[in-house]
């Protein structure tokens, strides 16, 4: 029998172990301020869409991606693992049969619910979910931290916040261009302020003619291209005749409006390419900038 001397000596040593065990583990808070904490490093992870694949490749844990969703093409490697899904459907049985120690999950492209089905097998779940290129440097070392790959994710996450700081000092001062950023020619869409690239028109100094509209990619027609009036229209595929493009969307008389293209996939994912793509962005919108200092 334990003497009450003894038990009250007890107290602090376990008090201690349980700081302790608190402390070994691995926490990080996603930026809807969501807190996850796993015991380890995890070293089996299932990525639920491409940008969530190029980041976890982005921070070195390429090796640790058992399963992603299709789709998910850079780095070339990634098209070797296991397809767990797309954007219509999610194989939830192909997830757990692959007993992964960590999901990373695309709340705004993934199917309604997959967080709470995971949920109920216990398996932890990372949410990705960027609304701006700061988010980006954020998942790079939350995903860092909890795969046991911090020196490389704070590595990435310098190196695209030392590069979009050298573009915002270049470019953001500068005129205003008025620029439409269309992500779809049939139907015609383009994208407001609600979506992630908002941020690069700002550090491009450019003023996205869309605005603050709440859809991110509202629908666009003939009569409302002519009322936004673009200088610069930006597409994200290749266009032969500009001209014949640009009447055929109703600017019928010039001075037309420039057109560039941008890739997509560097502009539009939400990964460190994304630093190449603003670049890209940037020196399409100084070239019409200086077009319009000649002619005025």
């Amino acid at each position: 029998m334990y003497s009450a001397e003894f038990t009250i000596k007890k107290i602090p040593l376990l008090l201690f172990l349980f700081a302790s065990s608190l402390q070994a583990q691995i926490c990080v808070v996603d930026r809807n301020e969501k807190s996850l904490c796993l015991e380890q490093s995890a070293s089996r992870i299932i990525s639920l869409a491409p940008h969530t694949t190029e980041l976890l490749f982005a921070v070195g844990a390429g090796e640790q991606v058992i399963g992603v969703m299709s789709g998910s093409d850079y780095p070339p490697a990634a098209s070797g693992i296991t397809p767990v899904g797309n954007y219509q459907a999610i194989s939830l049985e192909t997830i757990i049969s692959l007993k992964p120690d960590l999901v990373v999950s695309w709340p705004s492209g993934n199917p309604v619910g997959i967080t709470r089905q995971l949920a109920r097998f216990n398996i932890p779940v990372y949410q990705s979910d960027p609304a701006g290129v700061s988010d980006i440097a954020h998942d790079l070392l939350a995903l860092g931290k909890i795969t046991g790959n911090e020196v490389e994710s704070e590595l990435a996450a310098e190196e695209l916040r030392s590069g979009i700081q050298s573009l915002h000092d270049e470019y953001s001062h500068k005129a205003a261009v008025a620029s439409l950023l269309m992500i779809s020619d049939v139907p015609m869409m383009g994208l407001s302020n609600a979506h992630a690239v908002a941020e690069a028109f700002h550090i491009c100094g450019a003023v996205n003619v869309l605005g603050d509209m709440k859809a991110k990619a509202p629908m666009l027609g003939k009569e409302s291209m002519l009322m936004l009036n673009p200088d610069l229209i930006l597409v994200t595929h290749q266009i032969q005749d500009k001209n014949a493009w640009l009447i055929q969307r109703g600017f019928y008389k010039p001075p037309r409006p420039a057109v560039a293209t941008l890739n997509p996939d560097l502009i539009l994912r939400q990964t460190p390419r994304m630093l190449a793509g603003i670049t890209d962005m940037c020196e399409k919108i100084e070239q019409v900038r200086v077009i319009n200092d000649i002619q005025h």
